[in-house]
């Protein structure tokens, strides 16, 4: 399976980096597509561990290559009220990114 939009990733591992190029018949654009899919046994995925801790503790996925750590991907925001934010939007981004930095602790 692919990521629509990812043609290659790197894999860090102790002996260096690897260039890995996913080549495969399905190419889905959502995070909740490419778990179906890996439920289906159609092929790997790339996940984040949030989404399937529940499938990984019933044993419905297993983890492919626990020793190599996939690089993280960007989180951005995106709001419609020019340069003036209001408070509830920096208030609400700030939040998330403390609470993404403690899941990311863990």
């Amino acid at each position: 399976m692919r990521l629509a939009g990812i043609r290659s990733f790197i894999a860090c591992r102790k002996a260096g980096r690897t260039s890995v190029q996913p080549n495969g018949r399905v190419c889905l654009d959502t995070g909740a597509a490419l778990r179906a899919s890996a439920l289906a046994d159609v092929g790997v995925a790339h996940l984040t561990r949030c989404s399937v801790q529940d499938d990984l503790d019933h044993g419905t996925l297993v983890q492919v290559l626990p020793s190599q750590r996939l690089p993280g991907l960007p989180l951005q925001s995106i709001h419609a009220f020019g340069r003036m934010l209001p408070a509830r939007v920096r208030l609400l981004t700030d939040f998330v990114a403390a609470e993404m930095r403690e899941l990311l602790r863990a």
